[in-house]
């Protein structure tokens, strides 16, 4: 069960604040990636997965900005 208590800890951050951070987060993955093949293929499907996600959200997104901007343009 998971827990919904919020954690209030200044050194626990719901994302990394620096470019340090990201970097360390990026050798973390392939150490594991290279340590657990089997790990490495699940995060390889995660990160794919994700990033098909996002593509598909920026292309929404995009349309519908065109979208209300023509609007706009034909309203004016």
């Amino acid at each position: 069960m998971v827990s919904q208590q919020q954690i209030n800890h200044p050194d626990i951050l719901a994302i990394p604040e620096t470019r340090q951070q990201f970097m360390t987060i990026g050798l973390i993955q392939k150490l594991v990636s290279s340590t657990f093949p089997k790990v490495g293929l699940v995060v390889e499907e995660i990160d794919h997965l994700l990033y098909k996600a996002a593509s598909a959200f920026n292309s929404h997104a995009l349309s519908a900005v065109n979208r209300a901007l023509r609007l706009q343009a034909d309203f004016a």
